[in-house]
């Protein structure tokens, strides 16, 4: 999988509207942007963000590269895309589209490199 493709198609979805299950361009919740991002390169990560932690190897936050997902909570209730240089893109909560965020404001608790 070409991270650079990965990353470059997920921002084409920046100002799609949050939508609680949503996974289609139509409205995205957290785990339904990541599933349709990484479905779209063939990749079967699941359509929760519980199922999602084990898409992959779990690893540090400090030792994620980009195309990683980011999960918060030890029991996660949240995940993201990372995007590199303390940058993530996500479907954040109502009221909210999809955008990039910094993990300066909201640090992950840990990672996943999709297998």
């Amino acid at each position: 999988m070409d991270t650079a493709s990965l990353l470059a198609y997920a921002q084409n979805f920046i100002g799609t509207p949050y939508q609680w299950g949503g996974s289609t361009p139509a409205g995205f919740d957290c785990s339904g942007f990541t599933q349709y991002v990484f479905s779209h390169f063939g990749k079967n990560i699941g359509r929760t963000t519980y199922q999602q932690q084990y898409a992959g190897t779990r690893i540090s936050v400090d030792q994620a590269q980009p195309g990683d997902l980011l999960f918060w909570g030890d029991s996660p209730y949240h995940v993201a895309i990372y995007l590199g240089n303390g940058q993530y893109i996500s479907a954040p909560t109502y009221g909210q589209t999809v955008s990039i965020q910094s993990m300066a404001y909201y640090y992950p608790s840990f990672a996943v490199r999709v297998n």
